[in-house]
């Protein structure tokens, strides 16, 4: 079916740079862009008024924490929430809990014109439900159903930082650990890479330069 979008403002791109197209007009069949510009005379089957809108491509957004963006908000609105969804033993509970937090996420996302990203899963994607197995393989799953680009693994850390009594941050080394994630993140490459027809894609996540290694660093 092809479908004519009728901007609005139309971002463009004419083989060397973007345009910015007022009026314009994006023409496309199926899953292919057949024209853009400020005309189409060719046949449509359907038409959408976009007249006002900005027209543009997927936004890519390089440091997005999906797990979090709705508990912020909530626990504004209910601080217990958190006690509340904390999952137990169960892993079908894990899950489910696990797929009603990244969904809201994910929409938001979409609404707002980001189609692809990168989630910095250093400290877990759900880290505050205590980590549950396989979270960043659940969030893979729930991009993919939503349509979504990302760029995903989990992340991985040579040291651990917390605040002494001082208030000063103090950092306790574990190498092994940390290898041991990255061993972790490998297999999760390897098995998720090029899922849904190429729309996840596997990514390496260092935490930071301040609990990663050199050696986690270099063989990462």
């Amino acid at each position: 079916m092809r479908t004519l979008i009728q901007g609005g403002d139309v971002v463009g791109f004419d083989g060397k740079e973007h345009r910015l197209i007022r009026d314009g007009v994006v023409v496309f069949e199926d899953a292919t862009i057949v024209a853009v510009g400020r005309t189409y005379e060719g046949p449509v089957d359907h038409r959408i008024d976009a007249r006002g809108m900005l027209i543009c491509p997927g936004f890519i957004n390089t440091h997005v924490h999906v797990g979090i963006e709705v508990m912020t908000t909530l626990l504004d609105i209910h601080p217990s929430i958190i006690q509340k969804q904390t999952p137990g033993a169960d892993p079908a509970r894990t899950e489910m809990i696990s797929r009603r937090w990244l969904s809201p996420s994910l929409a938001q996302l979409l609404k707002t014109g980001t189609t692809t990203f990168l989630d910095v899963v250093s400290s877990g994607t759900l880290w505050w439900l205590g980590n549950p197995p396989g979270d960043v393989a659940i969030l893979a799953d729930v991009v993919g159903r939503f349509g979504g680009r990302a760029y995903l693994s989990p992340g991985m850390r040579s040291y651990r930082a917390c605040m002494d009594e001082g208030g000063q941050r103090v950092y306790h080394p574990n190498e092994r650990e940390g290898l041991g994630e990255l061993e972790r993140a490998v297999r999760f490459v390897e098995k998720h890479h090029g899922a849904w027809d190429g729309r996840i894609q596997g990514m390496l996540y260092p935490h930071a330069v301040d609990n990663c290694s050199p050696t986690l660093l270099k063989e990462a």
